[in-house]
């Protein structure tokens, strides 16, 4: 059996040699894959200033990768590295994304977003006495809708 020194001053043979080597290069892959994910926090307020609950907050690309706001609008999540984008999303404001850029705090301030109905639609069928219905009744004549 032929030893021989490795890289590390350790005397192995081939085969056991080769799988220390493996090994130890394959903890030292998970470890620089770990480091260099990090936390990002920060603040989501609304418009009017106030802190938005139930934002959701994702990695772009990534949507495994989340985490929602809490009552006072914080929220904290771990980013793969320094060119990160978040995504922030809430019904009835605009998405925004935002470049991480090494920060490890984001404040973000979300605009309203306004639609405008084009249309409407009333669809009725059915008969029912007013007395069993739960909810709003009105009766419009043809002359009042048009």
């Amino acid at each position: 059996m032929i030893m021989e020194k490795n890289i590390f001053g350790c005397r192995a043979s081939g085969v056991s040699g080769l799988l220390l080597m493996l090994s130890i290069f394959w903890c030292a892959s998970i470890y620089s894959a770990e480091a260099r994910s990090f936390p990002v926090s920060g603040t989501v307020t609304g418009a009017g200033g106030g802190n938005e609950i139930g934002v959701v907050v994702f990695v772009k690309g990534d949507q495994s990768n989340g985490t929602m706001t809490d009552e006072q609008g914080r929220y904290s999540i771990d980013v793969p590295d320094n060119n990160s984008i978040l995504v922030f999303s809430l019904l009835g404001y605009r998405t925004v994304e935002v470049p991480v850029a090494g920060r490890s705090v984001v404040n973000v301030q979300l605009e309203e977003e306004s639609t405008v109905l084009d249309e409407v639609l009333v669809v009725g069928y059915g008969m029912q006495k007013r007395q069993f219905v739960v909810g709003s009744v009105s009766q419009v004549s043809s002359k009042e809708l048009l």
